[in-house]
C-alpha cells in the first residue's frame, strides 16, 4: 500500500489513507498455473468471439467454429462467458465488454510470467502479442504452463493494490468531475 501510494503521489495524484490495503500474502490462495491458463484460453475464446461478433458478416465465430479452433478453452469458461458464447446475437453493450477480456488474458499472462511487465494503464495491450503467446497451444495448453511460473505471491498483490487504487482515482474522478 505505501509503495503504491508513494508511486501515486509522485505522478500527482492522491488517495485516501482510509482506503484498505488489499489482502496480504497469507490470506490469498492463488490458483495454480494450469488453472491460471485456462482462464488465460477462456479470455482468448470470449475476446476472439467478441472481436468477430464487432466485425460482424462472415467474420462471426459461431460457437461451433471456436469449439474446432479451441476446444480446451471451453472447460475453463465461467457461466456468464457460456452465456455470452452461445448467444447467437448478444447486444452491443456485451460484445464490446467481453471484447475487453484481451486485457484480463494479458494480466493472466503475466501472472504466468509469459508477458514481461504490465505496462502502465493508459493504453491498450499488446492484443497480436497476447494472441501469438496461446495461438499453437490449444492441442495442448500443458505444454506452455510447464515453460511458465507463476509469479510471486507480492508481485500479483502489488499489482492488485496499484490498479485498485487507480480504480477509485478513476471513479472518484467520475464521480466529481475531475479532469484525467
Amino acid at each position: 500500500k505505501q509503495r503504491t501510494e508513494a508511486l501515486l503521489l509522485a505522478r500527482g495524484w492522491n488517495t485516501p489513507s482510509s482506503l484498505p490495503p488489499v489482502a496480504g500474502e497469507g490470506e490469498i490462495d492463488l490458483r495454480d498455473a494450469v488453472t491460471v491458463m485456462g482462464r488465460a484460453m477462456a479470455a482468448l475464446l470470449v475476446a476472439v468471439r467478441a472481436e468477430s461478433l464487432a466485425e460482424g458478416g462472415a467474420k462471426v465465430l459461431t460457437p461451433e467454429k471456436l469449439r474446432h479452433k479451441l476446444p480446451a478453452a471451453f472447460e475453463h469458461l465461467s457461466p456468464h462467458e457460456q452465456l455470452f458464447v452461445n448467444t447467437a446475437a448478444p447486444s452491443d453493450s456485451q460484445v464490446v465488454a467481453m471484447g475487453w477480456r484481451y486485457e484480463a488474458l494479458n494480466v493472466l499472462l503475466w501472472a504466468l510470467g509469459l508477458v514481461e511487465e504490465l505496462s502502465w494503464p493508459d493504453k491498450v495491450c499488446d492484443v497480436a502479442h497476447c494472441v501469438s503467446l496461446l495461438v499453437n497451444v490449444n492441442a495442448d495448453p500443458d505444454a506452455l504452463v510447464q515453460d511458465s511460473m507463476l509469479r510471486s505471491r507480492t508481485d500479483i498483490l502489488d499489482q492488485l493494490d496499484l490498479h485498485l487504487r487507480l480504480h477509485w482515482l478513476l471513479r472518484d474522478a467520475e464521480l466529481h468531475s475531475k479532469p484525467g
